[in-house]
């Protein structure tokens, strides 16, 4: 399960580093839940709310997710027959206006095991630590 986790974790990197905010939504379930990094106001359910967040959050002029290089076993949970769970912490380095800034985070995602085998994201909760709170003193930086 590694594998497929490793693979669903590096095509949302692509995608979110590439700002593209539809191929981001479309790793969700349409009924899947954010409750995302930079976001204190309601978790955003379904397509149409998760857009919202990421058109906010990868207005930045770059945006970089630094995960672990490896998953490990630890990282990982089977929760039920077609269910894995992936959690730990990553880092997201935001560019905007010549201003860099580094954002510390925990999360877990919930990942439904597809037909053809590839994950879909059903639940994705991401936080700032204590270290990465300074973030939310910069609204700049997250497109409002």
């Amino acid at each position: 399960m590694r594998g497929k986790v490793f693979v669903a974790r590096k095509e949302w990197i692509n995608k979110v580093e590439a700002r593209d905010v539809e191929a981001v939504v479309g790793l969700y379930a349409e009924n899947g839940i954010l409750l995302g990094t930079m976001d204190t106001a309601k978790p955003r359910i379904g397509h149409e709310a998760i857009k919202d967040y990421f058109d906010h959050f990868l207005a930045n002029d770059k945006v970089t997710a630094n995960f672990p290089e490896k998953i490990t076993d630890k990282d990982i949970r089977q929760l039920d027959l077609g269910f894995v769970m992936y959690s730990g912490y990553y880092d997201f380095i935001l560019e905007k206006n010549s201003k860099v800034k580094i954002a510390h985070a925990k999360f877990t995602y919930i990942y439904k095991i597809q037909k053809n085998g590839e994950l879909l994201i059903v639940h994705h909760n991401s936080g700032l630590t204590p270290e990465g709170i300074t973030l939310q003193a910069c609204p700049d930086l997250i497109g409002g």
